[in-house]
Order: structure tokens, then sequence, then C-alpha cells
């Protein structure tokens, strides 16, 4: 785990007891798994930079969240 300090001029300004990345190993997709292990490339950013970093996993997530996959059966159009 990599230890954060909040002293003057670190230059990173992270709780020194801040929360361990989580776990992706049991996460079966590895194109999701891949996007997860991203996670720690923005917490190790400063934090004005976070809201980008968190926007472009979205968006990843939410790109193979819609990628149609093969074997998945294919939702009905709703009635009107």
């Amino acid at each position: 785990m990599t230890q954060h300090s909040t002293e003057a001029g670190s230059g990173n300004d992270h709780p020194a007891d801040a929360l361990p990345y989580p776990d992706v190993s049991h996460v079966s997709d590895p194109a999701v798994r891949r996007v997860l292990e991203t996670l720690p490339t923005v917490t190790d950013a400063p934090v004005a930079s976070h809201p980008e970093g968190y926007t472009d996993i979205h968006d990843h997530l939410l790109t193979l969240l819609n990628e149609e996959t093969p074997g998945m059966p294919t939702p009905r159009p709703e009635a009107s």
C-alpha cells in the first residue's frame, strides 16, 4: 500500500491515513478490471484533478457496459 504524506511541500494533499486501494483481482471481466486498476492513478493525483480522473473511469465503464456481450440475450424493446 502506498503511504501518503500531508507534509507541507510534499506535493501530495492526501491524508496520511488514506484507505487502501480496492482489490479488483476478483473482477471477472478483464476489461473492467483494467479500468478499475487505474483508480490509484486518480487517487495519487492532486485532489483538483480527481473529478476528471473519476469521470474518465466512469466513461470507460459506461462504454464497457453498453457494449454487446456475445452470448447475452438482446433486450426486448418496451411495449408501447
